[in-house]
C-alpha cells in the first residue's frame, strides 16, 4: 500500500495523510515505512499500468489483498 491508498482508507487527502505522519513520526517504526525517489515512483507506476492491462493484475491484487506483511 502507498500513501494515497491509505489516504483514500481514511477519507482524507493524501497530504492530510502525510502531514498526521510526520506530526506523529515516534509511533511508526524505523522498518514500517520507506520514500521512494522519484524514479523507483515511476518504474513503480509503469509497473501497474502494464500488468492493468494482463492477467497478472488479478494475481497481483489478490496478493496484495492477502499478504500478512502490509506496508507501503
Amino acid at each position: 500500500m502507498i500513501d494515497s491508498d491509505l489516504a483514500r482508507f481514511y477519507k482524507i487527502e493524501t497530504k492530510q495523510f502525510n502531514r498526521a505522519v510526520k506530526r506523529n513520526i515516534e509511533r511508526f517504526p524505523d522498518f514500517f515505512m520507506f520514500q521512494l525517489t522519484e524514479e523507483e515512483w515511476n518504474i513503480l507506476r509503469c509497473q501497474i499500468g502494464t500488468l492493468k492491462d494482463s492477467k497478472e493484475w488479478d494475481n497481483l491484487k489478490y496478493q496484495i489483498g492477502t499478504s500478512s506483511w502490509g506496508g507501503k
